[in-house]
């Protein structure tokens, strides 16, 4: 038995959805010895059917009837695409497994792509397992009419980067927000003057007002996470669009990810999909506005930061070692082979 997993590439240089991909194929060839099947974004309506199969024959060439195929949804090609390679996947490997590890769900993700709720649904039945980001995905997908019996829920997102341990986060009053101020307008916002707000945003962005500190823009993960991990204070995972509010209880967030990975303990919304794991562990706090964030901040006390601190490092070492994505696959094939 091979393990294979699909990679995109020439979907946007440094986005998030390429990011993670890229990601869970490395860490799957480190620990799996998997073979990855390159896929590259392009505009397949110039396709015809015979130079589809064409291009779908060279990704799995490699592929038998033997092998497991971990389908990392979506490949951001359409629908049409990510069907046409399942179904050359039975044809060709008839015996072949399919595991489709969805990232993202366009049709929960915009309002515009409702309508490609039944698209999907048959994608997502075309698989011998599915791994879901959380659980209120996979609710709202049997809601939809899923039967594949074989489901994993993700959790949470690996964060794969080096930290300088010796350096241990500091209570502060800090809010630490890695976004970009331009699509957050809370960040230029900000009244509370006594928890500042630290961004992830350049010098020259825009004139920062009130208390609100610029940490800088980082296209190095690893850079970002020692800056967040120096600055110490909380990891704030938010947003004001109502939209992205409600898309946030479906998603595995990689923000989120980002900050335990860095050592900070974290803020969500109470609606988080993730809450209880973080009360549970003592990583981070929960709460219904950003000025409940601040009230809280207010009322925290170094003891109690480091006891978070304490609890966040443990965690962290688990998703900056990839432990989340070893679990998954491990978790995967014991469910197609031995349950």
């Amino acid at each position: 038995m091979q393990i294979f997993v699909t990679n995109i590439y020439g979907y946007g240089k440094n986005s998030i959805e390429k990011v993670a991909q890229n990601m869970v194929t490395d860490l799957a060839i480190r620990c799996f010895g998997a073979r990855e099947l390159g896929i590259y974004a392009y505009d397949m309506n110039t396709d015809s059917k015979a130079m589809l199969n064409a291009r779908l024959d060279g990704i799995l060439a490699a592929v038998t009837s033997e092998d497991v195929v971990f389908i990392q949804s979506p490949v951001w090609n359409s629908t049409f695409f990510e069907k046409a390679l399942m179904e050359r996947i039975r044809l060709i490997a008839p015996g072949a497994k399919m595991v489709v590890f969805v990232h993202d769900m366009p049709p929960l993700m915009w309002e515009s792509e409702r309508y490609l709720i039944p698209n999907y649904l048959e994608l997502y039945n075309k698989a011998d397992a599915i791994i879901f980001p959380t659980e209120n995905a996979l609710r709202f997908w049997r809601e939809q009419g899923l039967t594949v019996e074989k489901v994993l829920i993700q959790h949470m997102w690996d964060h794969p980067v080096e930290v300088d341990t010796r350096i241990r986060p500091t209570f502060s009053r800090t809010i630490c927000f890695a976004g970009n101020p331009e699509k957050f307008t809370f960040v230029k916002e900000w009244k509370s003057r006594e928890v500042q707000l630290a961004v992830t945003a350049a010098e020259n962005s825009w004139t920062c007002e009130g208390n609100v500190k610029k940490l800088g823009w980082f296209q190095n993960d690893a850079l970002l996470a020692h800056t967040l991990r120096s600055t110490g204070g909380f990891g704030l995972h938010w947003t004001q669009d109502p939209y992205w509010m409600e898309y946030m209880k479906y998603n595995a967030s990689y923000k989120l990810s980002l900050y335990l990975a860095s050592g900070l303990p974290v803020i969500v919304p109470k609606e988080h999909p993730e809450k209880d794991y973080i009360l549970r562990k003592n990583i981070g706090i929960t709460v219904s506005s950003l000025e409940d964030a601040v009230a809280q901040m207010m009322r925290m006390t170094p003891e109690t930061y480091a006891e978070m601190v304490q609890a966040v490092e443990q965690v962290g070492k688990i998703l900056r070692d990839g432990g989340m994505i070893k679990k998954l696959f491990s978790d995967a094939l014991f469910k197609l082979y031995f349950e």
